[in-house]
């Protein structure tokens, strides 16, 4: 038994979503390719090799991220009796650097938009990718989120986002309040789609779908109703390849964390816990990750210290 025939099983009985899936299969062919071994038949030396293998070309949080799901598999396969021991739980993660927070700066968002809005026939239909780019800076949602927006989800008259547990990566729902701007783009979000198919969106439609105002987006495999998360993707591919700027749907909610953590007025105390349940995190040491205090913010605090009293005196002399 090959490890794609455990993942294939795996798959079946435990995962809804396809990108998961598609993932999770993945893994267990790198794995198939680069070990040449049996379930059964699973070693250190196995592991080793397909360790070496995966790093010789990819970074260490690549094969992490494997190696993740490579022992969820082989749990798997120990609990239902395919193999006795999972030796991908004795293999320790690869060690990774520790970057920078991915921030975008205020310049580099403003060229952005310029471009989107200046190319309407690159970035056709212009309007509907300026406001995926508005709901992402404005809420800090992920890029499955955005496109698991439904109609019912959207409460314009008290201005809340309800993210569903079905879209979390968490598997946890919560509320979020709509700053102005998003309100007004998911009202002209809801109205363009409703033109565009001339009825009323139903409550379990989604609220953004490209494949409604562009033939050349395929919709999500799984369902038809929806656009794929994996197009708001491409799309900043695209944009970074034709304007050079360091863009992406996840360096949002790094970008956002940051902002909301270094308010510009001294005065206003900064709030993690608030960002953290903005994002959805589970741990507050996700959201410090997110986080990158800027420079104007610890020279200001640098310039509280003073040189204590009997220093001062000893330097004196």
């Amino acid at each position: 038994m090959d490890f794609v025939d455990i993942a294939t099983e795996y798959c079946d009985l435990n995962v809804s979503n396809s990108e998961s899936r598609s993932i999770i299969m993945w893994a267990a062919k790198l794995f198939d390719r680069r070990a040449s071994c049996s379930v059964e038949n699973l070693s250190p030396a196995a592991v080793a090799r397909f360790k070496n293998e995966t790093l010789k070309n990819a970074k260490g949080v690549t094969y992490n991220g494997y190696l993740r799901y490579l022992r969820l598999l082989g749990d798997f396969a120990v609990e239902h009796g395919y193999m006795e021991k999972n030796w991908f739980r004795c293999a320790k993660s690869a060690p990774l650097e520790q970057p920078l927070p991915k921030v975008m700066s205020d310049n580099t968002l403003w060229e952005l938009v310029e471009y989107v809005t200046g190319n309407p026939q690159v970035c056709y239909p212009n309007w509907f990718w300026v406001s995926v780019i508005k709901t992402l800076y404005f809420t800090g949602v992920r890029r499955r989120q955005i496109v698991g927006i439904l109609r019912k989800d959207v409460d314009l008259a008290n201005q809340r986002l309800t993210l569903r547990s079905e879209t979390s990566k968490t598997r946890r729902a919560w509320m979020i309040p709509l700053h102005t701007v998003v309100l007004e783009t998911m009202q002209e979000m809801i109205r363009q789609s409703e033109a565009q198919l001339d009825r009323a969106l139903l409550p379990e439609e989604p609220v953004f779908n490209i494949c409604r105002f562009s033939p050349r987006f395929k919709p999500d495999a799984d369902n038809h109703d929806y656009m794929r998360a994996r197009s708001i993707t491409d799309f900043f591919a695209r944009m970074k390849a034709r304007t050079g700027l360091v863009v992406g749907a996840h360096r949002f909610r790094h970008t956002v964390a940051t902002k909301l953590c270094n308010p510009e007025e001294e005065a206003i105390e900064p709030d993690i816990f608030g960002v953290q349940s903005l994002l959805g995190h589970t741990s507050i040491q996700t959201t410090r990750g997110y986080v990158q205090t800027k420079p104007a913010r610890l020279e200001r605090l640098v310039d509280t210290l003073e040189v204590p009293g009997l220093m001062n005196r000893a330097l004196s002399r």
